[in-house]
């Protein structure tokens, strides 16, 4: 009988078959033959994306209320499927996957559970490994003897960053850490390939420094980069800032431009891209990608960066030591220090060969840590101790 590979994550839309949602159980057919599935409700109209990852698949549940915080149709689905599920895979800590779990075990003692934690070190550091759902001191003492079953029965755990794998190195007891692994996000390197059959190499990229996200969204703090390249000469580099635009920093701009009225024609706003291949032209041509935010659970974008060998430059977030491979290839600035990002780019425009030598050890990290090929193979070692 085929081994089975069950993803429960009942939010998922179209864009979460390009993340860890979809990737895991599609990486988990195309490289160990699983039979994969994600189950989830119906949030979207279409699903498009689903036809690059084939011959994952797709289960809807209909929705049918929940008894208290727990989803009827998921019970459901686990009371009539959990026999035939090798390996479940629930996302988050927290008492609704604690429940799911304890009831996939009971039903398949030799079932296998993943549980993705997909949990930012910062928020880890302040709230807790485990954050209870109540206050009432009775309530609690069940859901700590919950969390106690739940630990016996889980088999792995993932965390997605260095840092988050080392605060709880250092912070758990070795039962419950012997099951944590590191393992970052990726990308759909076969995808990829088949887009890019080659990337550019250095001589054929752009002078471009690139950043893409909510643009002009507090967490995002483009404001930073604006800042740091007001201070120095871009000479024939621009600036180029991909995704959807917040007014209020349409309006920013417009106060900016008026200041510096030399850099007009040097920074472009793409608005929202919907087409992905146009996205990806995009890393492909540049050979900066500039990162400002003021946090990130990983951080997607930047290792899209990487597998397109960009010059990194980021903020102290959860995956910094990650993407730079503890500092050793790009660089990690503290949030809101334009003068050292202005500086750094400055370096790197007047000196290109810092870019050109940068560029083989970035695609060499992507290679080596971030395709998904790579990251569910070292889950299925960890899984059966390989």
């Amino acid at each position: 009988m085929k081994k089975t590979f069950v993803t429960i994550f009942k939010k998922s839309i179209n864009v979460n078959l390009q993340k860890c949602v979809g990737q895991i159980p599609y990486y988990m057919n195309k490289v160990y033959n699983f039979d994969s599935t994600l189950v989830t409700y119906k949030n979207s109209e279409d699903y498009p994306f689903l036809k690059n990852i084939k011959p994952l698949k797709l289960k809807f549940l209909k929705r049918i209320g929940t008894i208290s915080f727990l989803e009827k149709a998921i019970l459901k689905y686990l009371l009539k499927n959990s026999r035939k599920i090798t390996i479940l895979n629930l996302y988050f800590l927290n008492l609704e996957t604690v429940c799911y779990s304890i009831f996939y075990k009971i039903l398949n003692p030799k079932g296998i559970l993943f549980i993705k934690m997909d949990i930012d070190y910062y928020f880890l550091k302040e709230k807790g490994f485990i954050i209870f759902s109540t206050k009432s001191k009775f309530k609690k003492i069940i859901e700590k003897i919950l969390y106690k079953i739940f630990f016996k029965l889980i088999n792995v755990i993932s965390v997605e960053t260095f840092k988050t794998y080392n605060y709880l190195k250092i912070n758990l007891n070795n039962n419950i850490f012997k099951k944590i692994i590191h393992l970052p996000i990726g990308v759909d390197n076969l995808y990829l390939n088949k887009l890019f059959p080659e990337i550019n190499n250095f001589e054929k990229k752009e002078n471009i420094i690139l950043t893409v996200g909510r643009i002009g969204s507090f967490q995002k703090n483009n404001q930073t980069l604006l800042k740091a390249i007001s201070k120095i000469n871009l000479k024939n580099w621009k600036v180029i800032l991909a995704g959807p635009v917040e007014n209020d920093f349409k309006n920013f701009l417009e106060d900016y431009i008026l200041e510096f009225p030399e850099l007009k024609n040097k920074i472009i706003l793409t608005d929202k891209i919907t087409n992905q291949k146009q996205l990806f032209d995009l890393y492909n041509s540049s050979k900066v990608f500039c990162l400002t935010s003021l946090w990130e659970s990983f951080g997607t974008v930047s290792v899209e960066a990487l597998y397109f060998a960009n010059y990194l430059i980021t903020t102290d977030i959860s995956s910094s030591l990650d993407i730079t491979n503890f500092n050793k290839i790009g660089n990690i600035i503290n949030v809101k220090d334009d003068n050292k990002l202005a500086n750094i780019l400055e370096k790197l425009i007047n000196n290109p060969d810092l870019i050109k030598v940068n560029f083989i050890n970035a695609k060499k990290l992507s290679n080596e840590n971030f395709l998904w090929g790579k990251i569910v193979d070292k889950l299925y070692k960890k899984i059966y101790e390989k």
